[in-house]
């Protein structure tokens, strides 16, 4: 059995941006590399979501249905394909990940399967990594969200090359 991919030598693409610029002026660059981005769009994190929204002048819509996995709930920004909550999201979506065993499919409900699924979907994953520390976070001597970003995007994308072969880029602004 041929799958409908196969034979196509499109590649299909997703961006996965999180955390905020470590330059709060870089902000618009970054909406324009996600608005410009061919592929699938995902953004993990209510503030780097605010930055998009705000930079590309676009409302953000909070869904508030109680998510399945206990995650807080999705939102939505016009052009973006799905709008999370950052590290636990992600945290979570690589436990999936890890746990997956040859031939099993994923759940189908949740927010983190939902981003595991979207991972698998393609075969190129460029995570886009903000190393800003959030505003509520500027007083505390040491950013441990940020190091706790950094390492959990390196661990995931480690699971996502070498376990399922995908083709991944990580990028730090």
């Amino acid at each position: 059995m041929i799958l409908p991919f196969e034979n196509s030598s499109e590649i299909r693409k997703i961006i996965v941006c999180s955390g905020p610029p470590f330059e709060q002026t870089s902000d618009a660059s970054l909406a324009a590399l996600i608005n410009s981005y061919q592929g699938t769009k995902l953004v993990c994190g209510g503030t780097t979501a605010k930055i998009i929204a705000r930079e590309l002048k676009r409302d953000i819509t909070v869904h508030m249905k109680r998510d399945i996995s206990g995650l807080p709930p999705t939102s939505s920004i016009e052009g973006i394909d799905l709008v999370t909550e950052g590290v636990l999201t992600l945290s979570k979506a690589k436990r999936a990940l890890e746990n997956l065993k040859t031939g099993e499919s994923l759940a189908t409900e949740g927010t983190d399967f939902i981003v595991a699924g979207m991972l698998l979907a393609h075969d190129k994953i460029d995570f886009i990594v903000g190393t800003g520390v959030k505003p509520v976070h500027q007083n505390s001597n040491v950013p441990v969200e940020l190091e706790v970003r950094r390492l959990l995007i390196k661990r995931l994308a480690e699971i996502l090359q070498t376990k399922f072969k995908k083709e991944v880029t990580i990028q730090y602004i």
